[in-house]
């Protein structure tokens, strides 16, 4: 509710693409996959690995480029890997 407020702050939602809202989404549904099965991340060494490192580093950059810049495809890919 909070990152929809922030893109309505932002004018994101009359533009229609609540960019901050999907990244807040997309990062709840990593937390999610990490603990709960069937996936699980977490068991894997690699798998939570990577799921660890693109949430502390990918998802911080990205809501902070929805909020101060413009998140496009190529900040999406430079950034996830």
């Amino acid at each position: 509710a909070s990152s929809l407020a922030v893109d309505f702050k932002l004018g994101h939602l009359q533009a229609g693409f609540p960019s901050v809202f999907f990244v807040a989404l997309f990062g709840s549904f990593l937390a999610y996959i990490y603990s709960a099965p069937p996936l699980k991340l977490k068991v894997n060494g690699w798998t939570g690995g990577y799921a660890l490192a693109f949430s502390y580093v990918a998802l911080p950059w990205w809501c902070g480029q929805a909020i101060f810049g413009a998140l496009n495809v190529e900040i999406l890919l430079l950034t996830a890997f």
